[in-house]
């Protein structure tokens, strides 16, 4: 499937902690689209023109940090506090290898989602919000999202937040 990041969205991410489950959010996509379950405990949401529109996550986070264990991956989690951090990209489109599950960790208010398998090939912030993107390009031609970074994640008993968002969004 293919997947939109655009710069000029807000990206909003809101955990629950009586359930566990975090949402992340992009403020500025249309209402209308379409979702995928990625594995047992993710759904992703794109609009009609392929924009990230959503991820819900559920179930348990990993229980290790997800990034910096590949030794082949650029830019470990420690790259995106350097001075400067990874590249800024007003836009970045790839395909989301659906067929793949997701394992997920939020530390901190810190939000990482790796795409098992994927190896991180290239890192972009998108635009000059919370959100990193890194990019799988091992296979010559195509681009596909192999981790998300959110630096920002709310804490939000029972999605409050997160529902006046959505209402924000026309997306309820």
């Amino acid at each position: 499937m293919d997947i939109v990041f655009d710069g000029e969205h807000e990206f909003l991410a809101f955990h629950d902690p009586e359930s566990g489950e975090v949402q992340l959010l992009t403020v500025g996509v249309g209402a209308e689209g379409f979702g995928v379950e990625l594995g047992a405990d993710a759904h992703l949401g794109v609009d009609e023109d392929d924009a990230f529109a959503q991820l819900v996550l559920r179930g348990a986070t990993a229980s290790a940090p997800l990034l910096g264990v590949d030794q082949r991956a650029a830019c470990p989690d420690q790259e995106l506090d350097r001075p400067g951090g990874p590249p800024v990209a007003d836009f970045a489109e790839a395909m989301w290898p659906h067929d793949r599950p997701v394992a997920w960790r939020l530390a901190g208010g810190t939000l990482t989602v790796v795409v098992e398998g994927a190896h991180r090939s290239q890192w972009a912030r998108i635009g000059h919000t919370p959100l990193y993107v890194a990019l799988d390009l091992e296979a010559p031609g195509e681009a596909y999202v192999a981790a998300l970074v959110h630096r920002a994640v709310v804490d939000d008993p029972g999605f409050v937040r997160c529902q006046a968002a959505l209402l924000r969004l026309g997306a309820v």
